[in-house]
């Protein structure tokens, strides 16, 4: 049996079955695997008994084929998708027609009632003619005035039970001794790397990996999804820092909060009773360690991140958003366990000085997803403007979408302190003792990575001088010659903290509320 046939689409194969049975005469199928689709949809409808079904192909450049593509367009090749819908309805066999990417053409009026004609004329044709249109594409809308003919599927990436069927046909283009030698562990590792891949792209990683290694490697079939993932240019894979939470100077508040939560998603805590947690909002100035945070809580709990970009899921074409969303979100499901961190949402859907249809129908996609999703994803969304998306779309970040909304302040000097000494610790060569507490007092409203660029100035003047080790001085120098972006944001940033008083939890220790003493006894410096 070959890979195609063993991957059903997590029980979706049985539920176009049980359609094509029940003479749903008009499906719809989205998916980017064509091959993988068409080989279980010929399976189903060639085992159907007592009267199998014969399997027929349309497309523009084929017009209507069997299953060897052999034309059988009856005196001419119909490449016209109505032509073709009226040609199903005319003939007499019983057949299954499949209609690849017919989606460009859902906007035509006559394609529209040429579907609508053969959906009732095909429900009443005797079982020995009767006929199925599937409509298969990677990214398909049915039209409103279609909506009560077309069953549409959407058919999922494969699931962790299918790439191991994948695996097992891998496997045997190993060594014997390599394939004995590979442990339960190492197939789970794969398996896992696999994730969010489809079929084809999971058999062609792992025949990759034994080309290129003798053995299935997952960090090489990572670096292959990698490169999927970043095809689109809507997705990121982001690198989890190594030390997890401890690489994070400050944020001791929300570090504590998130560090165990991961547990949360684990059946022991299902059966507890706990809720799944959903994700939360970041918020505040820019440059504060908002997406840092995201890959320290991955290497935390040893999740994989996924950073979405919603400027980039805009389309010009009918549809195009949402059908990106939607395809995005399912390459994130199928990684699961995994962390989304949804970056700048508001610059995408959540808001901002225009909202038109496509943000509305976007907007709808991710509520809808936010709040029914079930897959263990974990979401981190961020923002700027938290107040503006509050008061523009304060539906899309309520209680039941999102666990908590979270400020990350501008750190105190204390903060500060703490994360040059993160910085510090990973200069590989500088002075044994750097005056950190001279640093944080020195770097008064500097974000964290206007710290972290002042590490790294010095790192290079160092270098340039000799290649000595790096000093207080070189980065005191380099502090001195930054100007913090906070000293001509300084008026938004109070609107930020004083926004935030009430409606978000405050991520830092050290940093206060507005009129408040820090934890420290020590007072907040002037903003």
């Amino acid at each position: 049996m070959g890979v195609d046939e063993m991957a059903d689409g997590n029980g979706t194969a049985k539920t176009l079955e049980e359609l094509i049975r029940s003479k749903h005469t008009v499906i719809a199928i989205e998916s980017r695997e064509e091959r993988r689709v068409e080989k279980i949809i010929q399976r189903i409808g060639e085992g159907i008994t007592p009267e199998p079904y014969a399997i027929r192909y349309w497309s523009r450049t084929t017009g209507i084929t069997d299953s060897d593509g052999v034309a059988v367009d009856d005196g001419g090749l119909i490449r016209n998708s109505s032509d073709a819908v009226e040609h199903v309805i005319k003939t007499k066999e019983r057949a299954i027609y499949v209609f690849r990417d017919i989606h460009p053409d859902l906007s035509e009026a006559l394609l529209c009632r040429m579907l609508r004609d053969a959906a009732k004329s095909l429900k009443g044709v005797k079982r020995e003619v009767s006929r199925t249109i599937i409509l298969l594409s990677p990214y398909i809308t049915i039209p409103a005035d279609l909506e009560a003919d077309v069953h549409k599927l959407v058919w999922p990436l494969p699931n962790r039970d299918e790439l191991k069927a994948v695996l097992e046909v891998a496997k045997r283009n190993l060594s014997k001794d390599m394939r004995e030698a590979m442990t339960e562990d190492d197939c789970e590792h794969v398996i896992s790397a696999s994730l969010g891949l489809t079929v084809e792209e999971a058999s062609s990683a792992m025949a990759l990996s034994i080309i290129k290694l003798g053995k299935l490697d997952p960090k090489l079939i990572i670096q292959e999804k990698k490169q999927k993932i970043a095809k689109s240019g809507r997705m990121e894979w982001l690198e989890p820092f190594p030390d997890g939470l401890a690489a994070l100077g400050d944020l001791e508040n929300i570090k504590d909060d998130l560090k165990d939560k991961a547990e949360h998603f684990s059946q022991d805590a299902k059966e507890y009773g706990l809720a799944t947690p959903k994700g939360i909002i970041l918020w505040g100035p820019a440059g504060n360690g908002k997406t840092a945070l995201v890959k320290a809580l991955a290497g935390e709990w040893g999740w994989p991140a996924v950073r979405m970009n919603m400027a980039a899921q805009q389309s010009g074409l009918h549809g195009g958003t949402e059908q990106n969303l939607l395809a995005d979100i399912a390459i994130v499901e199928a990684c699961a366990p995994c962390l989304l961190l949804i970056d700048e949402f508001d610059e995408g859907i959540g808001g901002g000085d225009s909202i038109n249809e496509v943000d509305n129908r976007a907007a709808g996609e991710i509520q809808t997803w936010l709040s029914d999703r079930t897959a263990p994803v974990y979401v981190i969304g961020t923002t700027n403007n938290l107040d503006r998306v509050e008061r523009e779309r304060p539906q899309l970040v309520r209680k039941g979408r999102f666990d908590d909304k979270w400020y990350i302040p501008l750190p105190s000097e204390v903060g500060r302190k703490a994360i040059f000494d993160v910085h510090v610790a990973r200069v590989k060569c500088c002075e044994k003792k750097i005056d950190t507490d001279k640093l944080a007092l020195a770097s008064g409203g500097f974000s964290g990575v206007e710290i972290e660029a002042a590490v790294n100035g010095a790192k290079g003047t160092a270098y340039k001088d000799g290649k000595r080790p790096v000093s207080t001085a070189d980065i005191l120098a380099i502090v001195k010659g930054i100007i913090p972006t906070s000293k001509s944001a300084s008026d938004r940033i109070a609107e930020m903290e004083q926004w935030s008083k009430g409606k978000a939890r405050w991520a830092s220790k050290t940093a206060a509320l507005p009129g408040q003493k820090q934890a420290d006894g020590l007072d907040l410096e002037t903003r």
